[in-house]
């Protein structure tokens, strides 16, 4: 009968080990993923918000420019980036025009009639289309 009581005692004992392994690692995953939703939502909050070129004012003049320049000047006074083809862009027209506080849509809708170019927006990215 010793022997029987010993198994059963050591039957608890590793039962009880198993409970402590099991409730110590659901707690360190519960804890984990906190942390991680934590860490997701921090990055979330600091993400460039995307704004549309309607929402996005600039003044700028241009004088006979070329569209690689005014593509220039439009990136370094806006957060927008330009994905254009160099070979499509038709280097011989120059346009030239003035806008002051003119939304970036209107710009875009005057240069493509000018140019005849079609635009297109993804996030903060224009691409000729």
């Amino acid at each position: 009968m010793k022997t029987l009581k010993r198994s059963k005692s050591m039957e608890n004992k590793l039962l009880l080990l198993y409970r402590k392994i099991v409730m110590y690692s659901f707690y360190g995953l519960t804890i984990q993923l906190f942390l991680c939703t934590m860490v997701l939502a921090t990055n979330a909050s600091h993400a460039q918000k995307n704004v549309s070129v309607k929402e996005a004012y600039a003044s700028m003049d241009f004088n006979s420019n070329s569209l690689v320049a005014i593509f220039d000047q439009i990136e370094q006074h806006t957060d927008y980036t330009f994905t254009y083809d160099q070979r499509e862009l038709d280097n011989k027209v120059k346009i030239s025009g003035s806008y002051k506080n003119t939304s970036l849509y209107e710009i875009l809708i005057d240069l493509s009639k000018k140019a005849d170019l079609a635009f297109k927006q993804l996030n903060n990215n224009i691409s000729n289309c």
